[in-house]
């Protein structure tokens, strides 16, 4: 969640002065950060010149109003998401595996029935509810339902699952893919 906060907040720094250049992510201290979720995006550097930086981590995130001493965390009024959306910039090779998927199945949706949370049942959708929803749609849908399989997949039988090891993996299915169902 906070890399992608950040990026985009590197994004908006980067649009409003480019002759700046790219922007350096670090966390309170000053320290560089790097994540895979940000590679190829040219508004973002690993190599802190001096230029903007964006701090972003526990105890920085730009969303909290940290209090002074004693007090709780409470959300920033002024910082609104939708104002610092971040792009993921996938690579060639990221991008032909969605479209090798859609070739392989023609249009597809792809459904993610793990839950991120799996300690919060309240957000644990129920096999059979998915096994439900998937036959639902399968009666309807005039294309492909395929499922990420990675190594915490839930598998609803009967339905494909295309390998996705990574996030950026996950992103490339997806950038080619009709339609996406997850719950979150």
């Amino acid at each position: 969640g906070d890399q992608i906060m950040a990026a985009g907040l590197a994004e908006h720094l980067f649009a409003q002065s480019p002759i700046d250049g790219p922007v350096t992510i670090t966390d309170c201290q000053g320290n560089v950060r790097w994540q895979p979720l940000w590679d190829g995006n040219p508004a973002l550097t690993v190599r802190h010149a001096g230029g903007p930086r964006v701090a972003c981590g526990a105890g920085c995130l730009p969303y909290l109003v940290y209090p002074r001493k004693n007090s709780r965390l409470d959300f920033s009024p002024t910082y609104r998401a939708q104002d610092y959306r971040a792009h993921i910039y996938l690579t060639p090779m990221e991008r032909q595996r969605g479209l090798d998927i859609f070739r392989h199945y023609g249009p597809f949706l792809m459904i993610e029935p793990s839950p991120a949370d799996r300690k919060n049942v309240n957000r644990q959708w129920p096999v059979d509810a998915w096994i439900d929803c998937v036959n639902l749609l399968s009666r309807k849908a005039p294309f492909a339902i395929l499922q990420f399989d990675h190594p915490d997949a839930t598998k609803i039988p009967g339905i494909p699952a295309v390998p996705s090891p990574t996030f950026r993996d996950a992103c490339g299915i997806l950038a080619a893919a009709k339609l996406a169902l997850v719950l979150e």
